[in-house]
């Protein structure tokens, strides 16, 4: 129900706190927000605005949880819904990766904090994965 709420429908505020609740879970609820993945290509796809829109509030949602997508694939772009198809894919299929090969048990990663790593496009310019 969360992720229905956090990600499917847009209630605003209760959809923020569904958001709250399922970082609040961590790694329990990252299947869960990986699914969300193959629901948007088996649907309406990445190539629509509407699937990258959904995809960007799961992507947001696992960056929030661990900072794999930063400091290990140095991406520091969250999917957007201007994003493109295969950005979208690329970093979907990451997230996958990360759950099926058990990276997240292995390596976990504390997230992106900009107060701590600093702004994502200093790093981005210096080529920094964040990790020190």
């Amino acid at each position: 129900q969360l992720v229905q709420k956090a990600v499917f429908e847009s209630g605003g505020a209760d959809s923020r706190d569904a958001g709250k609740a399922l970082v609040a879970l961590g790694y329990k609820a990252a299947p869960r927000l990986i699914n969300v993945f193959h629901t948007v290509k088996s649907g309406e796809g990445f190539d629509d605005i509407n699937g990258r829109m959904k995809a960007g509030v799961a992507d947001g949602l696992l960056r929030k949880i661990d900072g794999f997508q930063e400091r290990s694939r140095r991406n520091k772009s969250q999917i957007k819904a201007t994003s493109d198809a295969k950005f979208a894919e690329s970093t979907a299929k990451g997230w996958v990766l990360w759950w099926d090969t058990g990276v997240w048990k292995e390596k976990p990663q504390k997230p992106w904090d900009e107060r701590i790593d600093g702004a994502e496009e200093e790093a981005r310019k210096n080529g920094e994965s964040g990790d020190k």
